[in-house]
């Protein structure tokens, strides 16, 4: 059984806005038995956080993944509405959210499975976000049954069994630790995420780690996001 950690975190660009998303995965045993040495990612070190999380996720056997989507300032449109068949509407920022979130869950499993990793059960924890609650019910669905299905279908081209019997479990948002009580380890998974975004830019300018991967979903956010203006995914 495997923890997944997402946080996300925005920049504004040149040309419009990027949004990054930062998702880790450990087994739960793993995360379980070495908790200390996560704990202790939040005391100061002497060396830089990101090597000291590569090195952490290494003796997790972990793996993570920072994905970023640079998108056009107009795509964000803060007052339209986005809606389908079963969520009324949508704000457009939280359309985007939701759509990088679905991308780099995706993309993490696979590369956990190319990297030789049975996935079966999974339970997603993320920084709280205000959804409406039909939207909230459309994401899980979407990543309980849409990604899952493509994950394992995936799978199956690759002539692998990796991921057949994956299946997402909880999709829980996790609160921040309160005043002066030490944080659990749901709130440091969240908080490793966090600091991993905020090197985004370090390491898609110097290159992936051995534990830490990059993946550029501009182009699949952006296809996707502008189909709720009528355009083709392909155009």
């Amino acid at each position: 059984m495997y923890y997944l950690f997402l946080d996300e975190m925005y920049r504004d660009t040149s040309c419009g806005r990027a949004i990054v998303i930062t998702a880790w995965a450990a087994r739960q045993a793993r995360v379980n038995d070495r908790f200390n040495v996560l704990r202790d990612l939040q005391k100061p070190g002497t060396a830089p956080i990101f090597l000291r999380i590569d090195s952490v996720l290494a003796t997790l056997d972990g793996l993570a993944l920072i994905s970023k989507a640079d998108l056009d300032r107009s795509l964000f449109k803060p007052g339209e509405r986005d809606g389908t068949a079963d969520v009324l509407a949508m704000a457009r920022p939280d359309t985007i959210w939701s759509v990088a979130v679905i991308f780099s869950v995706g993309y993490l499993i696979k590369l956990l499975m190319l990297d030789s990793y049975t996935v079966q059960t999974v339970d997603v924890f993320f920084d709280p976000k205000s959804l409406k609650a039909d939207h909230a019910k459309a994401l899980e669905r979407v990543l309980r049954e849409t990604l899952v299905r493509e994950a394992r279908r995936f799978s199956v081209q690759k002539d692998s069994n990796l991921l057949r019997h994956l299946h997402i479990r909880r999709i829980t948002p996790v609160d921040k630790p309160q005043k002066d009580a030490a944080p659990n380890k749901f709130q440091v998974g969240t908080w490793i995420s966090h600091k991993l975004c905020t090197k985004s830019d370090e390491f898609f300018r110097t290159g992936s780690r051995d534990r830490i991967k990059t993946e550029d979903i501009s182009e699949v956010v952006t296809r996707t996001v502008q189909q709720w203006e009528g355009k083709s995914f392909y155009e």
